[in-house]
């Protein structure tokens, strides 16, 4: 991992009011570290490494239930980002290498015009994917099967309780490209 990922991983940790319940998400999807389905059965904890959303859909599914299957493979997960992305704006095609940086990361290349790479970082989009997929989280513990209007009220929601506790988080999410709506009218 890069330094500069490293401080900006830091500096969100340490300069973000959040609930210890997404702190503590953060902290295991950032270190690998979720139980998911897959994982649980290998470690002889869970008895099923299937898709939990994958089986609620269909009542039986081939996938397991791996990091990557759960929060960006899984047509579930793959209808809600399409969804998203709309929302907010996003262009970049979901399965782009631009948008997986940016989803994962926050960050996104610009070639310019003598064909040079720019990285951008913008940490309201990082902020975004990480409450939408904290909150996919969430829907799945609880067995939920989301749908996109709940999950963006749950996104925005998380986003508003953000920007109105510190004043330099409300900035970084008024200067997005992202449509967020009304989410810093308040506070």
């Amino acid at each position: 991992m890069a330094t500069s990922e490293i401080k900006r991983g830091l500096e969100f940790w340490k300069n973000i009011a959040i609930e210890n319940d997404f702190r503590e998400f953060l902290f295991r999807e950032r270190n690998n570290n979720l139980w998911t389905n897959n994982r649980l059965f290998a470690a002889g904890l869970g008895t099923d490494p299937m898709c939990t959303y994958c089986k609620i859909k269909s009542g039986h599914t081939a996938n397991r239930e791996s990091f990557g299957h759960l929060f960006f493979d899984c047509s579930i997960t793959t209808k809600l980002i399409n969804q998203a992305q709309i929302h907010v704006g996003e262009t970049a095609e979901k399965d782009s290498s631009l948008f997986r940086t940016t989803y994962w990361f926050g960050t996104g290349s610009i070639v310019d015009e003598n064909g040079t790479e720019n990285v951008n970082f913008d940490w309201a989009k990082m902020l975004f994917w990480e409450v939408f997929r904290y909150r996919l989280w969430k829907n799945r513990q609880y067995r939920i099967l989301p749908n996109i209007e709940k999950v963006m009220r749950e996104v925005l929601f998380g986003l508003h309780i953000i920007a109105i506790s510190s004043n330099k988080w409300k900035q970084r999410l008024l200067t997005t490209n992202y449509n967020l709506g009304n989410i810093t009218a308040q506070g």
